[in-house]
């Protein structure tokens, strides 16, 4: 399991804890939904494909090996896709923060914050 646990109580910056090489860091920028991830010493970038496009990109090395669309601006659900599956990331309620991931309508995964009220966050 990891933790997401954010680095300022008003920042969208992570350091997460439990990964095999140890913790990771989650940069977005301030004003956007594009950011990177750093983890391992490895840098993956995350690139939003214009102001009201769902679509972004994630690369390592200038070479990019995972992409994400969200089809409706009014839904919380995302399809990813990494060039070997295809994934579905979407909220378990609506009116809940807590994101389930599955492969094939199967759930694989979860994204839910600790408490009602902190931005802390598990991922399994």
């Amino acid at each position: 399991m990891l933790t997401a646990v954010p680095q300022s109580v008003f920042g969208w910056n992570f350091v997460v804890n439990g990964t095999t090489g140890g913790p990771a860091m989650v940069a977005f920028e301030m004003f956007g939904e594009q950011g990177a991830i750093f983890c391992q010493g490895a840098q993956h970038v995350i690139h939003k494909h214009g102001w009201l496009n769902g679509h972004w990109t994630m690369e390592r090395g200038g070479e990019i090996y995972a992409e994400a669309m969200k089809e409706s601006a009014l839904y919380r659900a995302f399809e990813i896709h990494d060039g070997t599956a295809l994934y579905d990331l979407s909220a378990k309620n609506p009116f809940r923060r807590g994101y389930q991931l599955s492969i094939a309508g199967q759930p694989v995964g979860r994204i839910e914050p600790t408490g009602p009220f902190t931005r802390q966050t598990v991922v399994d």
